[in-house]
């Protein structure tokens, strides 16, 4: 068993697929784990069996304060691994240990965006980070191919896909509809997701223009709120869509639950690389028991299994529109979809990936 110094510059009660997905390696873990993070005023870490410790992060002299509080604590542990690639002076923390480093990666933040001085400074650091870590946790093969893209070798990466909590979402009782506001007798589409661009939510309000019978319920908070809910009104379907705003994690199964089928067809954005790197969020309505629609890019390859947990779709409303249309009229098809989506989840349950996890952090 290892000492394991997990550095995570996101971390509950910040919300998000990163900080619940280091939260449950550090509580679910065979290994000793103390937890390197930030400050937040809504920290409440009495909760967690593991020790968590806080410091204040925020710009450079931040950055500088968290270097220095991962050297000192780094000593007395095995293993240093950093929830991400450390894009700041905290992979300077790497050059200052004999330990094994291990990184886990999602993908998304191994590609910075120049755009001032800082954007230099943490590609900068990004990149020399890298060269100092001796295995990387990479969450889908298309990252891994990211990865050797920066000139990672083949053999210090290995793939692990990102696990459910599977027992929470399959025995979830469905939340009455009338309490969350939408239709009782409608085809219920849903998406869990931060309102970014990224995650396409103005393309399925496209594909809710010319859909009969059908509410869209959108569970997140995020800059596109105002937008989504103005193109929702330009469209004429804003009778069609509910904004559910933030539901507390103990309530989200439910939500999943009393919907029909999950649509998320996230966008590559280009001119910043953000991507869907697997998307968690397929693999939490699969445990519901729900078919899934993503796109066709990224890792939801490799998190969907098209035509038998769901539909990879292009990013075109047609094409959305075309395939939520299929499953909302082909009964046996969604339940075979559905049948098998509970049986691909099963496969992601934690105690099967925290295993893998494990293995990696030995020192």
């Amino acid at each position: 068993m290892s000492d394991v110094l997990l550095v995570a510059e996101n971390f509950p009660p910040r919300s998000g697929g990163i900080p619940t997905l280091l939260r449950n390696i550090a509580s679910r873990s065979s290994h000793d784990f103390t937890v390197l993070t930030g400050e937040h005023d809504r920290a409440d870490d009495s909760k967690f069996d593991f020790d968590v410790v806080r410091v204040d992060n925020e710009g450079y002299l931040g950055d500088l304060r968290f270097l220095l509080e991962l050297v000192r604590l780094n000593r007395g542990h095995d293993v240093l691994y950093y929830g991400k690639p450390m894009d700041s002076f905290g992979a300077l923390g790497s050059v200052f240990t004999s330990n094994r480093v291990v990184s886990h990666v999602h993908g998304r933040e191994t590609y910075i965006y120049i755009e001032r001085l800082r954007s230099y400074v943490r590609k900068f650091f990004l990149y020399f980070g890298l060269r100092f870590v001796d295995d990387f946790i990479s969450v889908s093969n298309f990252t891994a191919g990211r990865l050797r893209d920066l000139g990672i070798k083949e053999d210090r990466i290995e793939v692990v896909h990102n696990a459910v909590e599977f027992d929470r979402f399959y025995e979830a009782e469905a939340a009455p509809r009338s309490d969350i506001g939408v239709p009782e007798d409608y085809f219920l589409i849903i998406t869990v997701a931060r309102l970014d661009r990224k995650k396409s939510h103005d393309l399925v309000l496209e594909a809710l223009e010319k859909l009969e019978n059908t509410h869209y319920l959108i569970v997140g908070t995020g800059p596109e709120r105002e937008n989504l809910e103005e193109k929702a009104e330009n469209l004429a379907v804003s009778d069609k869509v509910t904004f559910a705003g933030y539901v507390e994690e103990e309530k989200l199964p439910g939500y999943y639950k009393t919907s029909d089928l999950y649509v998320m067809p996230s966008r590559f954005i280009e001119e910043t690389g953000n991507i869907e790197t697997f998307g968690i969020s397929f693999l939490e309505a699969n445990a519901a028991g729900k078919a899934v629609i993503g796109a066709d890019n990224g890792g939801m390859e490799e998190s969907i299994k098209d035509c038998e947990t769901g539909f990879l779709a292009e990013t075109d409303p047609q094409d959305i529109r075309d395939k939520i249309i299929k499953l909302k009229e082909e009964d046996n098809l969604r339940s075979e979809m559905e049948e098998n989506a509970v049986e691909w989840a099963r496969e992601h349950d934690w105690p099967k990936i925290i295993d893998k996890i494990d293995e990696i952090l030995e020192p």
